[in-house]
């Protein structure tokens, strides 16, 4: 910035004095009556000046190259780490989405391994309670197997009863019993079937 301001009072002293000598030569001759001028005396004092002139400006460019030669490192620097800054700030946003993505994963994942752990436990109670169901069944279908060969042997037996009974009251009844005992036993054989 200092060279910038040095090189622009520079470039103003430089028109100051060219407006200058402009406006001395314009108004006051070079050559007075004192000493002989010609063509190329004036042309001369023109060269010297234009020469002088442009070995000014030369330095002046230098100086402001080399000023600003020298700025240029700091300016990439400042430009380099911008873009770094610029990059970082967003490999940080995006790292840090990321890290907020794995732990809703990580709740997400913590919250199945509850309900697994939840679901597995019914299941294993579901399992008992069939398993119970299923003794139960076994153990009622045992017991109705029971009372059907209990119901069974009381058939037969009471079959058995009512055929001796018919026998002994047909030994000692007259043969009309004999008629209506038969019937019955007819009825019950029906029944039976």
């Amino acid at each position: 910035m200092k060279a910038t301001t040095t090189y622009y009072i520079a470039i103003s002293v430089y028109l100051v004095c060219l407006v200058i000598i402009v406006v001395k030569m314009t108004f006051w001759p070079v050559c007075t009556s004192a000493s002989t001028c010609d063509g190329w005396t004036i042309a001369g004092l023109a060269a010297a000046i234009l020469g002088v002139t442009a070995a000014f400006l030369a330095i002046l460019g230098a100086v402001f190259f080399a000023a600003w030669w020298t700025g240029l490192d700091k300016r990439v620097e400042e430009r380099v780490a911008e873009a770094l800054n610029t990059q970082i700030q967003s490999v940080k946003s995006t790292i840090n989405q990321l890290d907020t993505q794995i732990k809703a994963a990580q709740n997400s994942l913590a919250q199945l391994s509850t309900q697994a752990v939840a679901l597995q436990k019914k299941a294993d109670n579901l399992e008992a309670s069939i398993q119970k169901q299923e003794e139960q069944t076994r153990e009622q279908a045992k017991q109705v197997q029971n009372i059907a060969q209990d119901i069974h042997n009381l058939a037969v037996q009471t079959q058995m009863a009512q055929s001796t009974a018919t026998l002994a009251l047909q030994e000692t009844q007259p043969p009309y019993r004999q008629i209506m005992a038969d019937h019955i036993k007819a009825k019950q054989q029906e029944q039976g079937k």
